[in-house]
């Protein structure tokens, strides 16, 4: 009778332990994601920031009116005026954060937005150092215009090619911490590999061209191969350039010299990776005068197999060779560097890329 007993318990416990199992399972994905904005922000090192409420499935806190159609009315805090307001666009992150001079305990059920939610993924609230924060994570990469009305913010989420003509990604290689980047005599490949990207940005800057640009990134901090590839996915770029400078062997001065550039060889279209690289090669073979090293199948990393536009990974020269060393941590030759890599860009564009 007994035995009967604990053998009917026993069952009944497996059987909960199942059920529970299968729910877990089957919620956890939608739990995490309704977490996932709140879990970038939270961060231990900054202790002025409060999470005060869960961000959420868009269409939970969005009521859908069709005449703000890839538009989101937000209303603002009753003793915040529309100037007070900041609006940033976090490219990189694909998150719009919209930051109020006061705080309230939790603004989804004090205030209403409206809008549309399609371009959106998740939304989260919270507070740092008095400051209220609404941060927006979009679905891919949109420019965004904002303006005030009657106590709202009306946030407008623009497709960049509505606004360019081109749209491109330039990535400087590597970053302060970063694995795999060479250092030769002091000098550090990512700062080389920064300081070709800000004269490449000179040049686009004065460009009478309409060309959208985003980059990876212009400091010394790094960033993670995951975020370089998903800036260009998400921006739905026409053209990606990652700026690199090679090495044999770091530490030791070598006789191999030479640029070379990596293309994806997946790459199938029309206009394809490999076509870019060979303008790039050409063009830097004809501004620095340096030894071919040639095109390079670049599939096996991350950054040229995840892309999803026409990709070239410059490797404008040897740190590791004393000669091209000493002409690579010159701005002459680092101005040159860009300025092929700018042609390149342009020539590709008039092929129709």
């Amino acid at each position: 009778m007994i035995e009967k007993k604990i053998l009917r318990w026993s069952s009944v416990v497996i059987l909960g332990v199942m059920i529970a199992t299968f729910v877990f399972l089957h919620y956890y994905p939608m739990i995490q994601m309704s977490y996932s904005v709140v879990e970038d922000l939270e961060d231990e090192s900054s202790p002025g920031t409060k999470l005060l409420a869960n961000s959420k499935a868009p269409e939970t806190v969005v009521e859908n009116r069709e005449e703000l159609q890839g538009k989101l009315k937000m209303e603002l805090p009753d003793d915040v005026a529309g100037p007070a307001v900041t609006v940033e666009n976090h490219y990189l992150e694909q998150t719009v954060y919209v930051k109020f001079p006061t705080t309230c305990a939790d603004y989804f059920s004090e205030y209403s937005l409206q809008g549309s939610s399609d371009t959106i993924s998740s939304i989260g609230y919270y507070t740092e150092d008095g400051v209220g924060v609404m941060a927006i994570q979009m679905s891919r990469l949109y420019e965004v215009e904002h303006q005030f009305e009657k106590g709202s913010v009306y946030l407008t989420f623009v497709d960049p090619h509505d606004i360019y003509d081109k749209v491109i990604v330039v990535d400087a290689g590597h970053g302060t911490g970063a694995k795999g980047g060479a250092t030769m005599a002091g000098v550090d490949e990512a700062e080389l590999n920064l300081a070709i990207v800000l004269q490449l940005k000179k040049l686009l800057d004065a460009s009478d061209l309409n060309i959208g640009v985003y980059y990876t990134r212009l400091n010394e901090w790094d960033v993670s191969l995951q975020d370089r590839a998903r800036l260009a996915n998400a921006a739905h770029a026409d053209l990606f350039i990652s700026v690199h400078n090679n090495a044999y062997q770091s530490d030791h001065w070598s006789y191999i010299n030479g640029t070379s550039v990596l293309y994806s060889q997946s790459d199938n279209a029309e206009h394809n990776s490999k076509r870019f690289a060979e303008l790039c090669l050409n063009h830097l073979l004809k501004e620095l005068g340096s030894n071919r090293r040639g095109l390079v199948e670049g599939d096996s990393k991350y950054i040229i197999r995840t892309a999803e536009c026409p990709v070239a990974l410059v490797e404008i020269g040897y740190m590791t060779n004393r000669d091209e060393f000493n002409k690579l941590v010159t701005p002459e030759y680092q101005k040159k560097a860009a300025r092929a890599i700018y042609n390149a860009m342009v020539q590709a564009f008039e092929e129709g890329f």
